[in-house]
C-alpha cells in the first residue's frame, strides 16, 4: 500500500492530534487497537503497516509526520 505521493501510507489508530502521546508502528491492526485502546485507553496514536516488511518504511514516514522531537515505538509481535 503507498500513499499518492509514493510515501508508504498507513491507516492510524488513536489520537494523533496530542503532542504528547504516545506514538507505535505495529503490524496489524488487532495490535494497534489493543496497544492504543486496551492498553492506553485511546491516549496514543497507532500506525498500521499490514506487514512486517513496511514495518520500517512506515516507521520512517510515521517519524517524518510526527511533530519534532517525538519518537515513534515499532510494536513486533514475539516470535
Amino acid at each position: 500500500m503507498t500513499a499518492p505521493d509514493g510515501t508508504p501510507g498507513y491507516p492510524l489508530l488513536g489520537d494523533e492530534r496530542d503532542p504528547g502521546a504516545l506514538r507505535f508502528v505495529c503490524e496489524g491492526w488487532a495490535t494497534g487497537v489493543a496497544i492504543v485502546f486496551t492498553m492506553l485507553g485511546g491516549n496514543a496514536a497507532c500506525a498500521v503497516s499490514f506487514g512486517k516488511g513496511r514495518l520500517d518504511a512506515v516507521a520512517e514516514q510515521f517519524q517524518r509526520d510526527a511533530p519534532p522531537g517525538r519518537e515513534v515505538i515499532i510494536a513486533e509481535d514475539a516470535p
